[in-house]
């Protein structure tokens, strides 16, 4: 079975911004949720940031090195840690051997009964060309080696490839 392709919702709220990942999640994705998140970061500091996960099929490393991003700005200005919903056993798996916990606040359940989750836009997708994609795919591969010892050793070949790239 084919995985659906990727989208990425954004919907805010009286400072509460949630981003809703749905279907695959994959690195032609990751250039253009980086301009939007440096685009909202330069315009508001949010004082919530909610990752829904719930429709996500999957999610690669470029994508998880960019929420990365988001709980560094949220900490960075004191703000409270990123709630990430992942009701999907094997993605939530994958987070916390991650080390997801440590910088989010990861809820493993489903959305409570009778709680639907807000209307969301897609975030503008931009062509981007392929420099421009290979910065943003090291610099979120750096965001995952920086977080623990076993991210490290799990991806610096990644790094030094790309680091090839971008020269």
């Amino acid at each position: 079975m084919m995985t659906p392709p990727g989208k990425i919702l954004h919907a805010e709220h009286a400072g509460t911004h949630c981003l809703r990942f749905v279907g695959a999640i994959r690195y032609p994705l990751a250039p253009s949720l980086d301009r939007f998140l440096q685009h909202l970061f330069a315009t508001a500091t949010p004082g919530t940031f909610l990752v829904d996960l719930s429709e996500t099929e999957m999610i690669d490393s470029t994508n998880l090195g960019l929420l990365i991003k988001i709980a560094r700005f949220m900490s960075e200005r004191h703000a409270p840690s990123v709630v990430l919903f992942s009701p999907r056993e094997d993605i939530t798996e994958i987070l916390i051997s991650m080390g997801f916990g440590n910088l989010f606040h990861v809820v493993s359940t489903d959305f409570p009964d009778g709680v639907k989750p807000v209307p969301c836009e897609q975030i503008p997708v931009a062509e981007t060309d392929q420099s421009r994609l290979a910065k943003v795919m090291l610099d979120a591969h750096r965001a995952l080696m920086e977080m623990n010892k076993c991210n490290e050793a799990t991806f610096q070949d990644v790094v030094r490839y790309l680091e090839k790239s971008v020269q």
